[in-house]
């Protein structure tokens, strides 16, 4: 949403003020698999849902080495905020948990520095130069004491690029790869779920028409947006300084 939780608050204070709608761009909601997902969670068949394990790892797409991608000072981060965000709002979305207690994460630059594994998004500047990071993990406890485990790449050697999420409740699993919800009664059962493909960016902006149109709430409510910013802005906090990070650590307006 924005490079600080304070800069986020200002996008809601200034979009409240002035009476406008405001949508965060995180399409991955309105894929048709997501949709599915959802109502799955929704109706219950997961039970409390107590781990989550999200991410997104590219092994080769380091965007625009050298411009405002790769500099801290323009991005904020490097792929914790440019594509981590989609996986960890992804995760919570389907959960319904988006508060934060505590963060431990760890941060890496091992391809970045070297112009290594650099993709074809952005403009790249040759004469610029990169200080974020390319690889990032965490441990997310959530305040009702739930997990959410957390990893994001632009550059690693892994065996290809992949958009994870992994659900576990009392009852029952639910993992986005297969789309299956995997469960146990009187032995192991994987039941395989099929979902409409949907057109995610045409979907969202539909939504937001209607939005506009006819008054309708955005999906990306301000305060999950807000929460959802400050996890990141914790895991980012926590692999800097290589430590554990409180909820009440990153500054707000409020």
């Amino acid at each position: 949403m924005a490079t600080s939780l304070m800069d986020a608050e200002k996008m809601v204070k200034a979009a409240k003020k002035n009476d406008k709608k405001l949508l965060i761009g995180l399409t991955r909601r309105f894929k048709g698999e997501s949709q599915l997902m959802k109502k799955v969670v929704e109706s219950g068949e997961l039970g409390d849902i107590y781990y989550t394990k999200c991410g997104w790892m590219r092994r080769s797409g380091i965007p625009g080495w050298g411009s405002w991608f790769t500099r801290e000072k323009d991005a904020g981060a490097g792929p914790i905020y440019d594509i981590g965000v989609h996986a960890l709002d992804l995760a919570c979305w389907l959960s319904s948990n988006f508060e934060p207690a505590q963060v431990l994460a760890s941060s890496y630059s091992k391809f970045g520095p070297e112009k290594k594994a650099l993709g074809d998004w952005g403009v790249p500047n040759l004469d610029g130069y990169y200080d974020v990071e390319d690889l990032s993990s965490a441990l997310i406890k959530m305040r009702n004491g739930a997990t959410v485990s957390f990893e994001v790449s632009w550059a690693a050697h892994v065996p290809r690029s992949e958009f994870s999420i992994r659900l576990l409740g009392e009852k029952a699993g639910l993992d986005l790869e297969s789309m299956s919800i995997h469960s146990a009664e009187n032995g192991e059962i994987d039941k395989k779920l099929r979902y409409k493909e949907a057109d995610a960016y045409f979907e969202e902006m539909s939504h937001f028409i209607d939005c506009v149109r006819n008054d309708a709430e955005p999906i990306t409510t301000s305060d999950e947006m807000l929460s959802l910013q400050k996890t990141l802005d914790m895991i980012l906090l926590s692999s800097r300084e290589n430590r554990v990070v409180l909820a009440n650590e990153i500054s707000s307006l409020r």
